[in-house]
């Protein structure tokens, strides 16, 4: 997902996918979303995990490749 850090390849999120990992990451103490939401959220990541749907960075691969 994107963050602060580089990454080869990046898993762009979706807003329910948001919702539901805002809700995970409160360690179960924030507001559940509802089952609709997080049905939602799971296909989303599931799509969204899917390399095509995906984005490339090639700034990343020239970093790791050796310079010539």
């Amino acid at each position: 997902m994107p963050n602060n850090y580089p990454a080869l390849v990046v898993v762009k999120s979706a807003k329910d996918w948001k919702t539901v990992m805002a809700w995970i990451g409160s360690l179960f103490g924030g507001q559940q979303p509802d089952q609709a939401t997080v049905r939602s959220g799971i296909r989303e990541f599931i799509m969204a995990i899917k390399f095509t749907n995906c984005d490339y960075d090639d700034r990343m691969e020239k970093a790791l490749l050796p310079k010539h």
